[in-house]
């Protein structure tokens, strides 16, 4: 190898001659482009802006949150700390109220714990949440406040809350979970690492809340007095208005 090929090599993330080696953050751009309407990697350096990377702009606020603390689960790009007591991403904006859908969509994200005793500290913590005022219309993914559990929940019209919680959790590793929602449809599903956690649940009612500026945020709930703080790191949120298939979510889990 000449200099000039090391030259060629160095920061292309390929081998010469070579194809070129998709980054995670290239793959999810690929998956419905169209229908991506938030997509915040959270892999600044510095600053306190939450650069949406779809073709929507809507780009969110960090309070509290440390930056570049650990690496993230590609194992290349840094991930954000949220120390379970005021850190917090709002992602609400005109934009995003525009272009959200509660009746057909996909939200994920990946998640890791600062410690084991997270899983038993007996707090409620969402790793990323929007709804409306009186949370008769939401879409949660969050640790439970029973042990060792984990809840994906997604609830219309004030109706029955559908939910399904994977369960025995103890692992201090970077792991991806996510929910679709149909009215379509009319099914719901959750994942976690990329396989369709219980079965497929049916719809109760329709969307027909309007979001709460307060509530739409990764790491809490509401941040207006902020509460059901995460504690540990996020990355790489996303929400889609449509609902994504079993394969892409497949994807999505695959660093």
């Amino acid at each position: 190898m000449t200099l000039l090929d090391i030259f060629h090599y160095q920061g292309r993330g390929q081998p010469i001659g070579g194809a070129a080696t998709q980054t995670y953050q290239e793959k999810v751009l690929t998956i419905q482009p169209s229908n991506l309407i938030l997509y915040h990697p959270m892999n600044e350096l510095t600053g306190s802006t939450a650069t949406d990377q779809s073709a929507e702009g809507n780009d969110g606020s960090y309070t509290g949150v440390t930056l570049a603390n650990i690496l993230g689960p590609d194992g290349v790009n840094y991930a954000p700390f949220f120390d379970g007591a005021n850190d917090f991403n709002d992602f609400y904006s005109a934009g995003f109220n525009s272009d959200y859908s509660g009746t057909e969509g996909t939200m994920a994200i990946w998640c890791k714990v600062t410690n084991s005793g997270v899983w038993t500290d007996g707090e409620n913590r969402r790793c990323i949440f929007f709804g409306n005022t009186g949370y008769t219309n939401i879409v949660s993914l969050a640790k439970s406040g029973n042990n060792n559990e984990f809840t994906f929940v997604y609830k219309a019209a004030n109706g029955d809350t559908v939910s399904v919680t994977k369960s025995s959790l103890t692992t201090t590793a970077w792991f991806h979970v996510a929910i679709t929602w149909s009215d379509s449809g009319n099914v719901v599903k959750a994942y976690y690492n990329g396989t369709q956690e219980g079965s497929d649940q049916a719809m109760t009612d329709t969307w027909n809340g309007t979001l709460n500026s307060d509530y739409c945020n990764i790491g809490c709930r509401n941040n207006d007095v902020p509460d059901k703080m995460w504690d540990g790191y996020l990355a790489h949120g996303a929400i889609w208005k449509t609902a994504l298939t079993d394969a892409e979510i497949a994807t999505l889990a695959d660093t």
